[in-house]
């Protein structure tokens, strides 16, 4: 009886491969995510809401920026494709360790959502142009994509490791969607190591979920 009741408050999750997508130069398997938010009309008992996750790993030693760039490479391993038919909040956090390899040298890790940078609530086209679209957010490129605390630094000493993380909190319509992990430096190298990315995604409800805009697109 209570597995019974179990099953019914708490069904089991499945996902499907319906597709490929290109990104870059490797193929993005698409996961299906499956719509099971309770539909009844009654308010006054409302089962969990459904909570979905999923986990990348870097399957390679390591992965480098080995030039300067404006532009965020994507970290190999670090992707994943989704498709949904309701609005969905992605938790999105990456963990690992960065390496510089020079005196003070500098380095940027931002989430990127279908080959945008994800910045404050905001989506940037992966190019030069963030620092005139966003003005407001810094008066050069390195100030704006320091934001949320994606910047991390060798100050006077070279080859420094340490652990590193970013994460973001953003509301994405129905749709597919292509999720990775950017690293670009102004001083080359920045190499990640051992890198993670977990996505945690719930079906976005207004009359349960509050504060939550979708993400402006500049």
């Amino acid at each position: 009886m209570v597995a019974n009741c179990l099953t019914t408050l708490f069904p089991v999750l499945t996902s499907v491969t319906t597709s490929t997508i290109a990104s870059n130069t490797t193929t993005i398997k698409i996961i299906e995510v499956p719509a099971i938010q309770s539909k009844s009309s009654s308010r006054n008992f409302r089962a969990a809401q459904p909570v979905h996750f999923y986990r990348r790993s870097q399957a390679s030693w390591s992965f480098d920026a080995s030039s300067a760039s404006q532009v965020f490479s994507k970290v190999s391993d670090l992707s994943l494709g989704v498709h949904h038919t309701v609005p969905m909040i992605y938790k999105i956090h990456f963990q690992g360790s960065c390496l510089l390899n020079v005196i003070n040298g500098r380095g940027f890790i931002r989430i990127l959502i279908d080959n945008n940078v994800l910045n404050l609530n905001r989506l940037m086209p992966n190019t030069d142009r963030r620092a005139t679209l966003a003005s407001q957010m810094g008066l050069n490129l390195g100030q704006v994509d320091a934001q949320g605390g994606s910047f991390f630094h060798s100050g006077s000493a070279t080859w420094v490791c340490a652990s590193c993380a970013k994460t973001d909190v953003v509301l994405l319509s129905p749709g597919t969607h292509i999720i990775d992990v950017g690293l670009r430096t102004d001083n080359p190298t920045a190499r990640i190591h051992g890198g993670e990315l977990v996505v945690e995604m719930t079906e976005y409800d207004p009359s349960v979920h509050f504060g939550f805009q979708y993400a402006t697109v500049l």
